[in-house]
């Protein structure tokens, strides 16, 4: 994975702010949600000090992207500039930009380290809630015995 993390540095897949767009898509017309969970998770995991947007296509996108000369995660993000100008400069704007442009849709999942361990510590600090509650219905319950 240190091999293909360096490929992406070297070819400018990875920002200079850490900031990575990750297309992806199935060369059949079929989802396996379960493998593309499985993707996204290998990409968390070995990516976790960036962030991270995943723009899924369809077999269609890979083939327009190819034909376009951009990446997968370009073109579906290009899918969304209404202004001409922008989707012809898809190529020229830096990943922040596009990710600046595209932070409003709701069909893309973005993914940032930083977030990600204020959610950990606040679910942490909602189970501990929930594990006294438990414990004081428990204590109570005995109390009636």
């Amino acid at each position: 994975m240190l091999e293909i993390k360096h490929k992406l540095i070297e070819k400018n897949y990875i920002s200079k702010n850490k900031t990575i767009l990750f297309g992806f898509a199935f060369n059949s017309n079929s989802d396996d949600i379960e493998y593309e969970d499985k993707v996204k998770m290998i990409i968390k995991n070995n990516f976790n000090d960036n962030k991270i947007a995943f723009l899924k296509g369809d077999s269609n996108s890979i083939n327009n992207a190819d034909n376009k000369g951009i990446s997968l995660g370009r073109y579906e993000a290009s899918l969304d500039f209404h202004d001409d100008k922008l989707e012809d400069m898809i190529e020229n704007l830096s990943v922040e930009e596009i990710l600046n442009a595209i932070k409003n849709k709701d069909k893309y999942i973005f993914w940032n380290s930083d977030i990600e361990e204020e959610l950990k510590d606040e679910l942490e600090d909602k189970n501990d809630v929930d594990d006294n509650n438990d414990d004081l219905e428990h204590n109570e319950n005995d109390d009636l015995d």
